[in-house]
């Protein structure tokens, strides 16, 4: 009836704003309310729809009121009747006053989801990851393994997961019960199509702006700016991918391979073959094109790719999936919500 998917903050003072996004699904029978509630105390709770229809997502906000006695206290989220008659209750996370003058020590703690394993860490003040865009035939070693279910029975310890990492949500349940998940919040701050516009003579004649990406995590949030940067001032530790013009229709690209990297670098993280793969497969909903120097009309735009100087946005010269540069935030947004944020 009631999935609570997420929530923020996990801890902070009193009058804080708390957010909870849910997804609620109750038949239409009568008129009934949700509400937040902290420990034994019923919050008045401002509901704002989502998604419309019968069976969608809701977020719900309150303030959180002063505390009792205990720092720590209780969340659910409660629906009730117009008779004030409680129908659910779903438990959900907990939330700690910080005392004044205390400072945060630990990003959120979030609400417990159906979600399993396969860790994958986000960047979180840590050093660049040199730029590697090529293909291979065996996993590339981490900090930070992905592991199989397999290697997850012969290797329990392998399986542990780090405070503040991003985790593939369709596999077994974690090891670490003191870690709870959380579906990562991407907020994308500079308008994609900004880097569509405006392009100098240099990148007219390259067919190409190249497009160099920022992100930090604040809890949940995954919170990304771009810019555009010129060739000259191209540095293979920065996360940078191309943004491609196609002249045939005046349309602009970006490569299924620019989109796998950037996901590398927001979750710091190289992915194993098979996790390429799957991410593929995940994307092929968004309608791609598939380009090669046989593909009668993309000739042209298939060979000029291959000639794109460093950063390259392929891997090797071989048939290249494309998608239209307005659907890179939610090729990322539909990746990223097969994830969850383990803190």
């Amino acid at each position: 009836m009631i999935s609570v998917l997420n929530y923020y903050p996990s801890e902070g003072e009193v009058g804080d704003r708390l957010s909870v996004h849910i997804d609620f699904r109750h038949p239409v029978t009568e008129i009934v309310y949700l509400r937040l509630k902290v420990g034994l105390t019923p919050l008045s709770t401002e509901v704002t729809e989502i998604s419309a229809g019968k069976y969608g997502l809701y977020r719900l906000d309150a303030t959180m009121p002063h505390r009792m006695c205990e720092l720590k206290v209780a969340l659910s989220v409660e629906l009730v009747n117009s008779r004030n008659n409680v129908l659910h209750s779903v438990f959900f996370g907990e939330f700690t006053y910080r005392e004044p003058d205390h400072p945060i020590q630990n990003p959120p703690v979030v609400a417990s989801q159906p979600s399993g394993v396969a860790s994958l860490p986000v960047m979180a003040s840590q050093g660049p990851v040199s730029r590697r865009r090529v293909n291979t035939t065996t996993s590339i070693h981490n900090t930070f393994p992905a592991p199989s279910p397999t290697l997850c029975d012969r290797r329990p310890a392998s399986c542990r997961i780090r405070p503040n990492s991003l985790i593939r949500a369709n596999r077994g349940p974690p090891d670490d019960i003191n870690l709870h998940p959380q579906t990562p919040i991407l907020e994308i701050t500079t308008p994609l199509d900004t880097m569509c516009t405006s392009w100098d003579a240099s990148e007219d004649r390259m067919g190409r702006r190249l497009v160099r990406f920022r992100n930090v995590q604040d809890g949940c949030k995954l919170i990304i700016s771009c810019e555009a940067v010129r060739q000259d001032d191209y540095c293979d530790k920065d996360t940078v991918i191309s943004c491609i013009f196609r002249h045939e229709n005046r349309l602009h690209y970006v490569t299924s391979v620019d989109i796998i990297y950037l996901l590398e670098r927001i979750t710091n993280n190289d992915f194993p073959v098979e996790e390429k793969n799957r991410i593929g497969r995940n994307l092929e909903g968004l309608r791609p094109t598939t380009i090669s120097k046989y593909k009668r009309g993309f000739e042209n735009l298939f060979q000029r790719i291959m000639d794109f100087p460093d950063p390259k946005p392929r891997n090797i010269e071989k048939d290249l999936k494309v998608f239209e540069w307005s659907l890179l935030g939610q090729a990322l947004e539909k990746i990223l919500s097969k994830y969850a944020v383990y803190t």
